[in-house]
């Protein structure tokens, strides 16, 4: 993607325009004293660029504006937005895609028409959207460029923040945005994937309901199973069969036969006694079992409630040692408050740790039940051993109650066959297209890697500022988007507490990020990068307000600071030469303080302004002189 600006164009009220112009390529600084509006050139251009909400200042800047214009390039397009003023975020847009800057704009074009070309630009289109929803963004939504400008600027709500490295995240749907668009823009993932991802996710959604439809089918042959050995059974107490219960096939035939020819002369009569003592013997070993584990468990759970009242009765040790400890003079006592401590932490892991075999016996408990289920039911089938005669008149009314139903249901055609044979076409197309899909894992797990791999670039650059850290290893944290530093061959990152510091791994991260883009031509985030202010951990203890930018060396809260100070624009200047290197494009602008001392003889640096607020500020002196 190519992208930057060449100027901002601010329509004054009366009359007059104000431009501010600059260099791709380069890092483009802004600098002077506090309410110059230099804060406000990162606002002018995200209203630019269609935000919702403007943190645009109405004294000063607002109320002298009619008009804010953003000149750019994009993707070898020369661009022209402008917009009407801040008050109720005003829809009015003019638009050239020629770059045509107007005498005086007038309103051209909807806000969603100028969003549409910029998606366009920024590679959105239909199938760009969201693959997981939230509370504010809805799973499918397409994804709006907007979330991507959060790769571009560092404000100063931010710039120190320990915690907190992207931009927006007090708006729940950037926090919510962050990480559904992260492994887009980074190329971790692919709109390809992803929507392959999305049909996988379908066809899995159908195949889960043809599994359970053949449940469901499954489930009905079960019982019309059960029902004909109902009637079998039914059918031998009648005294209307002679085969054997176990070969249910030919019970079904003889059955048959018998009520087409109404023949019951060669019913021969069986004793199933033998098989009801059978299955009386396995439920009892069955039920045996299940008392035996039953026992057990209960022990086990006795053994456990014991465990915890030894553990609430040493439990005062912990408050003992926390605040008596250092009174305790006594080795003895001291080897015996241990030895309790020792105890009480045991036991309370003990009680904590569940042992392997606690599922296994709840789940043989399970099984048993289960057994014994179906032998009752085996059971409920056997057929009754009865010593009376039944007449042939008795047997064929006998007969007729059944017949009805066992003819609908040996004549009912249920089966799996078809289910069963969609079930397998499903499971081919998603073998197909997982084929296709990337190792998401291992994908995430290398680009962190490159990703640790550049920002280390810039922590070997900011060695000396960063202090005791500058041997530290870049450890980004994928899940919480932000970066640590660790100690070579440490499992765990530093804990850093200076704002300093901070400042400098948002530097960091943001550039390695930027090159990693930048050489991996992401089609999504623009070559891009806004700062605001990266030196105020040094002016802590004073107020900037007060402070002339020119003097700022003087000011610093330590005096030793102004080496970071000049290593801030080293670092920036270093990015700079890395990316022209590679013949990439880049454009930075920078929002500062401090006087031009900090950059001298560094190639990359441009200076647009210097805002004095006397002669010189985005909205110039005289023009709030001559108001008030």
């Amino acid at each position: 993607m190519i992208f930057y600006i060449n100027r901002i164009v601010l329509w004054l009220k009366n009359g007059e325009k104000r431009c501010l112009k600059f260099e791709k390529n380069k890092v483009n600084i802004v600098t002077g004293n506090s309410k110059t509006g230099k804060t406000a050139i990162l606002e002018i251009i995200d209203y630019c660029l269609c935000s919702t909400h403007h943190n645009i200042s109405e004294e000063y800047i607002g109320e002298n504006v009619v008009w804010y214009g953003l000149d750019f390039y994009i993707n070898n397009k020369h661009y022209f937005i402008a917009r009407g003023d801040t008050r109720n975020n005003s829809s009015e847009f003019y638009f050239s895609a020629t770059g045509v800057e107007p005498d005086y704009p007038k309103s051209s074009m909807s806000i969603g028409n100028v969003k549409n070309i910029l998606e366009e630009e920024f590679s959105i289109d239909k199938n760009t959207a969201i693959s997981f929803g939230g509370k504010s963004i809805r799973q499918g939504s397409k994804i709006s460029y907007r979330y991507f400008l959060m790769f571009n600027t560092i404000s100063g709500d931010i710039i120190e923040n320990s915690k907190t490295y992207f931009d927006k995240q007090y708006d729940d749907r950037y926090r919510e945005a962050l990480p559904r668009i992260f492994d887009i823009a980074t190329g971790i993932t692919t709109i390809k994937d992803i929507l392959l991802r999305g049909e996988v996710d379908k066809l899995k959604g159908e195949l889960n309901k043809q599994y359970k439809e053949k449940d469901y089918i499954s489930n009905l042959i079960e019982n019309k199973n059960l029902e004909i050995k109902k009637i079998i059974k039914n059918a031998i107490d009648a005294k209307l069969l002679t085969e054997s219960i176990d070969d249910e096939q030919a019970c079904i035939n003889q059955l048959k036969n018998i009520i087409e020819t109404l023949d019951l002369n060669n019913v021969v009569l069986k004793d199933y006694s033998e098989k009801l003592e059978q299955y009386k013997i396995e439920k009892q070993n069955l039920e045996i079992q299940k008392l035996k584990l039953k026992k057990f468990q209960n022990r086990y759970n006795k053994y456990r409630k014991s465990l915890e009242e030894q553990c609430d009765a040493i439990k005062p040790i912990e408050y003992i040692k926390t605040k008596f400890a250092k009174n305790i003079e006594s080795d003895e006592y001291k080897s015996f408050l241990n030895m309790l401590e020792y105890d009480y932490l045991a036991i309370k892991e003990s009680i904590k740790k569940e042992m392997p075999f606690e599922n296994g016996v709840n789940n043989k408990i399970e099984e048993i039940e289960k057994a014994i289920e179906k032998i009752d039911q085996q059971i409920s089938l056997i057929p009754t051993t009865s010593y009376i005669a039944l007449d042939d008149k008795k047997r064929l009314v006998l007969l007729g109650e059944i017949k009805n139903k066992f003819m609908e249901l040996i004549n009912s055609d249920i089966s799996t066959n078809n289910i069963e044979e969609s079930i397998k076409i499903t499971e081919t197309n998603i073998n197909k297209l997982e084929l296709e899909l990337i190792d998401y894992e291992e994908n995430k797990k290398n680009l962190i890697n490159s990703l640790n791999d550049y920002i280390q670039t810039y922590i070997k650059l900011s060695k000396e500022p960063l202090d005791e850290y500058g041997d530290y290893l870049a450890d980004y944290n994928y899940k919480n988007k932000m970066l640590k530093l660790r100690k070579e061959k440490s499992p765990t990152p530093a804990n850093i507490s200076s704002s300093s510091d901070h400042m400098y791994l948002h530097l960091c991260m943001f550039l390695g990020l930027h090159e990693l883009l930048s050489n991996n031509e992401s089609p999504y985030i623009p070559p891009f990068l806004i700062v605001d202010q990266p030196t105020r951990p040094y002016f802590v203890n004073e107020n900037l307000k007060d402070i002339d930018y020119q003097k700022t060396k003087e000011k610093l809260s330590k005096k030793g600071d102004w080496n970071k100070v000049i290593g801030i624009f080293s670092l920036l200047d270093g990015f700079m030469k890395n990316i022209n290197k590679n013949d990439k494009e880049f454009q930075m602008i920078v929002l500062e303080h401090v006087s031009k001392e900090a950059w001298n003889g560094l190639e990359s640096i441009h200076l647009v302004e210097e805002f004095d607020g006397e002669i010189n500020a985005l909205i110039p002196p005289n023009i709030n002189k001559s108001n008030n």
